[in-house]
């Protein structure tokens, strides 16, 4: 009976931290379009989600085309912001089904040449 009651409150308790996590990766997610939103409408873009244009948008944040979203400015206020932009911006730029879920290297400048084969 004891054991039972064990793995009920493991389940529990794992069962509690995967909301807590479901529920941060979401707040991430909303901020970093709040900050890119706002960046938008202070530019007077018109640039909607899930068009090529917007890929391409995502794109150039990552390749440092706009500072504003690339660093700690008038719209990112600490790092972790840059951070949760990035993260979405990597998401949303079309990386994702080219080269996997995570970049690790933020501060790739160039595409790497392919290796030769013999």
């Amino acid at each position: 009976m004891k054991t039972k009651k064990s793995i009920i409150a493991i389940l529990a308790g794992l069962a509690l931290l995967a909301v807590i996590v479901f529920l941060w990766i979401g707040f991430r997610q909303i901020r970093a379009e709040q900050i890119i939103h706002s960046y938008m409408v202070s530019r007077g873009m018109d640039v909607e989600p899930g068009t090529k244009e917007y890929q391409r948008f995502m794109r150039d944040i990552l390749w440092g085309a706009y500072p504003e979203l690339f660093g700690i400015s008038d719209f990112i206020k600490n790092e972790e912001e840059v951070v949760c932009v990035h993260d979405y911006a990597y998401m949303y730029s079309g990386y994702v089904e080219l080269y996997g879920i995570h970049l690790t290297d933020w501060n790739l400048k160039e595409a790497l040449m392919p290796t030769p084969t013999p």
